[in-house]
């Protein structure tokens, strides 16, 4: 019936045994303490643990910071880049533009030195012409004059025929 019980090797008389009830209260002090020191260990390992993860945590945060760090200062120098990229390019497009005006303006300049040249030239020609035209009118007068004073002296009439050609002068 003992062993039913779970009371193995239960002696009758052992209540009354100082010795033996001052020994089960130390082992069952001694187990409480254990217990309390087990639970203390617990805990003290469980705050390591939290202060561990708590410390990953800062750590990963910094890392996490720092990369952030890192990337703005990349974007910064890509946006510093692109913008010099940027710069370069209107500054090419801008002496294409320029050298474009230039081209534009030596041609212009050519051009109305070529009209300003040709206007000389017609200026020239207008003037050889008129030269000629006025020898051509000179010779056609004195050969009027001398057929004139050939026909005065035939016909008394010369006043006439110089009217004529003084008329023939103003076209």
């Amino acid at each position: 019936l003992r062993s039913a019980f779970g009371l193995s090797e239960v002696k009758e008389g052992d209540a009354f045994d100082r010795d033996l009830q001052e020994q089960k209260r130390q082992e069952a002090l001694a187990e409480r303490e254990k217990r309390a020191l087990d639970k203390l260990k617990q805990q003290e390992k469980e705050e390591k643990d939290r202060l561990k993860a708590k410390k990953k945590e800062k750590k990963d945060a910094k890392k996490a910071k720092k990369r952030a760090k890192k990337e703005k200062k990349e974007a910064k120098k890509q946006a510093k880049r692109e913008a010099e990229e940027e710069k370069r390019r209107a500054e090419k497009e801008e002496k294409k533009r320029l050298k474009q005006e230039k081209a534009e303006q030596e041609a212009a300049r050519k051009k109305a030195e070529e009209a300003e040249k040709e206007k000389a030239f017609v200026g020239e020609l207008k003037e050889r012409l008129l030269k000629e035209q006025t020898q051509d009118k000179k010779k056609k007068k004195s050969k009027d004059d001398e057929s004139d004073s050939n026909s005065d002296s035939g016909s008394g009439s010369g006043s006439s025929s110089d009217s004529g050609d003084s008329g023939d002068e103003k076209e």
